[in-house]
């Protein structure tokens, strides 16, 4: 079977941690003028200095260019995510459709399985094979449900590359498979690299630029999903749970 049949009979859904609206969907217009006052108004230099540098704002275009394209499905939606916005909170509430409660933070480290109807449970219930890489927490919640999972640890925020790499390293092989209905695939590096090195950091660029190659690759799939976690901007608290979620 080729790779696009494969790809019209299967839903790919694939998370990446703190995406941040404003990294799906920039204002360009706002940005040129912002960075063009620069070499110009040396007053506002100092101020504008870090967000022309890097531009981090902009940093998943890929996802941009496929919604704006003439003729394209693709559609992008700003979701708004209510505290506590752990990773525990936020699968819980994207599989039962609940709102996330404080109580859950307790949890984190060793979540119990969800009991509750949920939309894992539905998918295998209907006969469906569902495949998961990524972040471990999913295997904590949904210990049984998977065909087959490759679940990395999460809990090492200094660790950018462990969850990602496993991802990618499962990702584009399982693609080609035929034994599966449903993919998940879940990524952390911007989380992590949001919490060590803020949003204005070269290791937040060269992971987005990871994410820029990895959905142009797969960007065939069925679903795509993103959603926003606590990542540590700089004190910017609104856009603490402004995320990203795009079909």
């Amino acid at each position: 079977m080729k790779l696009e049949e494969t790809r019209r009979s299967k839903s790919q859904a694939t998370s990446l941690d703190s995406n941040r609206f404003d990294f799906v969907a920039p204002i360009p217009s706002l940005e040129g003028e912002l960075c063009n006052m620069i070499p110009h108004n040396p007053i506002n230099a100092s101020l504008l200095h870090k967000f022309c540098r890097y531009k981090t704002v902009d940093g998943l275009q890929v996802l941009h260019k496929l919604a704006s394209r003439e003729g394209s499905s693709a559609r992008i939606f700003k979701a708004i995510a209510d505290p506590p916005t752990t990773s525990l909170q936020r699968l819980k509430g994207l599989t039962t459709g609940g709102l996330p409660t404080f109580i859950d933070v307790g949890n984190s480290f060793g979540a119990p399985a969800i009991l509750e109807d949920n939309l894992i449970s539905q998918l295998v219930q209907n006969g469906k094979q569902v495949v998961m890489m990524g972040d471990d927490t999913w295997l904590q919640l949904f210990p049984h449900h998977f065909n087959v999972s490759f679940p990395f640890p999460s809990f090492n925020v200094k660790d950018l590359h462990t969850v990602d790499d496993g991802c990618t390293r499962n990702l584009f092989p399982s693609l080609y498979d035929e034994d599966w209905d449903v993919l998940i695939a879940h990524f952390l590096g911007v989380d992590h690299a949001g919490h060590i090195f803020g949003v204005n950091s070269i290791p937040m660029i060269e992971k987005l630029e990871q994410y820029n190659f990895i959905i142009e690759a797969s960007s065939s799939s069925l679903t795509f999903i993103a959603y926003s976690e606590n990542s540590r901007e700089g004190g910017e608290t609104k856009r603490l749970g402004n995320g990203s979620f795009a079909i």
